[in-house]
């Protein structure tokens, strides 16, 4: 099933995307069905929301996806940041390229989605707790980084619409290693990849529960792919297979 979040009339909710029709569901996210005796919505005329709003947005740093430096030794144990919640963009909606900075890039990354309240949760059964997987573009402002230094709060992530999300939850991948992903700025390749993860989904969400709750719409982003600088005027599409294509325009905070 790929869920989404969608806006028609002013009116929000989740469907369901099968084959250019939205089927609106009902119930909790982690038990979503097809609203009885209710007509299916033409996707063209709604608009696409985030999947979901998250109480967090966790991430994994440098070195957990096919990024790591050859002959460098993969981290000892998960290495964590959060993005906050306000970072969160629609699918279509802009990237607001902050006054100040003078890069800023995009990062493609498979994300993991919370279906369900996860507490100590044991590695065997973690993957319970996971509802699916969506797109993830953890945009980063370079330039701070150097400027502000290794903050713990990673200032430089944490920009209002760093964080664009979907365009669907993906709920029946299985084993998402090896899946395709493809970024392009303004329709050019410039990355094709494939998810190729140091920790599994089940490591991680039983790792992080036992340091915090993890809440129903919670997003662990599992590592950059890829990278690159983008700028006003870009569009960044990013793709990855069985799950669809994040698409975002970059403009001036002041456009």
């Amino acid at each position: 099933m790929k869920i989404g979040r969608y806006e028609v009339a002013g009116s929000t909710f989740y469907g369901e995307l099968a084959d250019g029709q939205i089927y609106p569901l009902e119930g909790e996210l982690h038990n979503l069905t097809r609203k009885p005796n209710v007509s299916p919505v033409d996707s063209r005329l709604a608009r696409t929301l985030s999947p979901v709003l998250p109480t967090k947005i966790l991430a994994l740093g440098p070195g957990h996806n096919n990024m790591m430096p050859p002959g460098r030794e993969p981290p000892a144990r998960p290495f964590l940041f959060f993005k906050p919640s306000s970072c969160v963009c629609n699918p279509d909606d802009p990237i607001l390229y902050p006054s100040g900075v003078t890069n800023i890039l995009y990062e493609l990354e498979i994300a993991l989605v919370i279906g369900k309240t996860a507490r100590r949760v044991p590695q065997d059964k973690a993957l319970d707790y996971v509802l699916g997987y969506t797109c993830c573009n953890d945009v980063t402002a370079g330039s701070l980084k150097e400027d502000w230094g290794t903050q713990l709060s990673y200032h430089w992530k944490a920009f209002d619409t760093f964080g664009p999300l979907g365009p669907v939850i993906a709920t029946d991948l299985g084993d998402v290693e090896g899946l395709s992903m493809v970024s392009r700025i303004n329709g050019v390749i410039h990355a094709d990849t494939q998810v190729s993860l140091i920790y599994s989904p089940a490591d991680i969400v039983s790792w992080v529960s036992h340091i915090m709750t993890l809440n129903p719409g919670d997003v662990i982003a599992m590592g950059a792919a890829a990278q690159a600088d983008i700028k006003p005027g870009d569009v960044c599409e990013i793709e990855i297979e069985g799950i669809g294509c994040l698409r975002n325009r970059v403009v001036n905070v002041g456009d």
